[in-house]
């Protein structure tokens, strides 16, 4: 049919949006050629497909789909399990990829699975808890969430301590989704937790059903926390006197919980108020340059905050002083609970002048959070150059796709033939990331030899990868003078 093999011509340029719905419109009679367009070379335009065949939604159009989940493109594949995740029939064949090699493929055949409802899976998935990437053990998690039963609980709390927020969220979720009724001193405890995505979350949940036991929380979260938070605190407290007033048939002022300190005793700094006072720190500090002993005493206060966002923004301010004080501060911070304040206290170690702290950044190389691991070693790569680099392009062949986008980001920033050459190779990564981080590194280092595979990224890629092909082969033309 000519008209719908024009319209998928058209999928990939500014009429996307327009040849979508006319093909979606032209339903069954579309099928054929949309099923031929699955055997085009550039993975873009095959999940464009997948996505129109999944809105027709008919059995033959499901049955195309279904062969997709057998691409040589994982990210083909991990876009056929979204479209079929409506579809139980095909559940048995979304398992089989729990094998992959792929941490975003099985992030996403865990979220599928459980979304389906598919129990038979639920012994690999609990497997995956285990799982070294905190993607996979977060999906895993979330997949409980749907699939498990009152014994998964005391699995699910464990994981409520976990180091990483993202993790502590997923569990706090799967709990509640579990046993509602038992998750309610889980959900008030996350009301004090470091990570303030994970007390909006709690906010919300009470905010679907307040419960009088989180009032006294409340309180403190109306009183200490963040301007959004406290609006929704005070909204939440409205509600449970509201319905006080109804469930006691009286109108006067409800009975008064205990206070915060008999609650939680832990010591807390006045969000609203350190907010203000960081803010005019940063102001002056782009002024002078450099922290009074005064300056230097608050940050410290503020290194030792609850709260990650206070203790991330103290991390970075002192990221850009360059006094000993400050570097002994973010020494300190190389030990934080939060990763994200010890990925960044890493990255002010990065100059040669740091080569005396390599110890303290060789600990960090068995760091439990994947994202410090992989910061630590890209950062000893420039100081211990070259053994460093040697040990950084082994590393960059790991199985993670994050750090590989790590590492090829550090490799751009050597002259190297060997971290050319390993460059050269990850423009063939599976991940459209990794592809892009490799050709942004090669504008930087590449020359003459690396225009070959960045013209081929420019021909059958992603338009987020030709994009950055485009401007690092404008780079090297400009630098070494190549007619390009």
């Amino acid at each position: 049919m000519q008209k719908a093999q024009r319209l998928i011509d058209k999928l990939r340029g500014r009429y996307y949006d327009q040849s979508f719905c006319r093909l979606v419109r032209l339903g069954e009679r579309a099928v054929p050629d949309l099923e031929s367009a699955l055997q085009w070379p550039n993975p873009q335009t095959r999940i464009s497909v997948m996505q129109v065949l999944g809105r027709i939604g008919t059995g033959p159009a499901l049955v195309a789909i279904e062969r997709c989940l057998r691409d040589t493109d994982e990210e083909v594949q991990a876009a056929a399990v979204v479209e079929l995740r409506d579809t139980k029939s095909y559940a048995k064949s979304i398992r089989a990829l729990l094998q992959s090699g792929s941490t975003q493929l099985r992030g996403s055949v865990c979220r599928t699975l459980g979304v389906m409802g598919y129990r038979e899976a639920l012994p690999e998935i609990v497997r995956l808890l285990d799982d070294p990437s905190r993607v996979i053990r977060r999906n895993a998690l979330l997949a409980i969430g749907h699939l498990g039963s009152v014994e998964s609980i005391d699995l699910v709390k464990s994981k409520m301590l976990a180091e990483d927020e993202s993790e502590r969220s997923s569990a706090l979720y799967a709990f509640k989704r579990l046993d509602e009724d038992a998750a309610k001193p889980a959900v008030i405890a996350a009301l004090y937790d470091p990570d303030k995505r994970l007390r909006m979350h709690a906010l919300d949940w009470l905010g679907e059903a307040p419960d009088k036991g989180a009032k006294a929380a409340l309180e403190y979260v109306r009183e200490n926390d963040y301007h959004e938070h406290a609006e929704m605190a005070a909204k939440i407290i409205e509600e449970i006197d509201a319905q006080w007033a109804t469930d006691s048939g009286q109108m006067g002022t409800p009975a008064q919980p205990s206070s915060v300190e008999e609650t939680h005793p832990r010591a807390y700094m006045q969000l609203q108020q350190t907010d203000l006072r960081l803010k005019e720190l940063k102001a002056a500090f782009r002024r002078s340059k450099t922290y009074t002993s005064a300056q230097m005493a608050f940050l410290s206060e503020c290194l030792a905050d609850y709260d990650d966002d206070i203790r991330i923004r103290s991390v970075m301010m002192l990221r850009e002083a360059k006094s000993t004080e400050a570097r002994e501060l973010l020494l300190k911070c190389l030990t934080d609970p939060s990763p994200s304040v010890r990925c960044i206290a890493i990255s002010a170690f990065q100059g040669l002048e740091h080569h005396t702290h390599r110890a303290s950044l060789e600990a960090l190389k068995s760091d439990p959070s994947d994202q410090v691991r992989s910061r630590a070693i890209t950062t000893l790569a420039r100081l211990t150059y070259p053994d460093g680099l040697r040990e950084l392009i082994e590393h960059s062949r790991d199985g993670d796709w994050v750090f590989r986008t790590f590492a090829a980001d550090t490799l751009g920033t050597f002259s190297d033939p060997e971290a050319i050459e390993r460059l050269h190779e990850l423009t063939y990564d599976r991940y459209m990331g990794v592809r892009v981080s490799a050709a942004w590194a090669l504008g930087d280092a590449g020359g003459p030899s690396s225009l070959p595979y960045l013209t081929r990224l420019r021909m059958s890629d992603f338009h987020v990868v030709d994009l950055a092909a485009k401007r690092a082969i404008r780079k090297i033309k400009l630098r070494t003078r190549v007619r390009v």
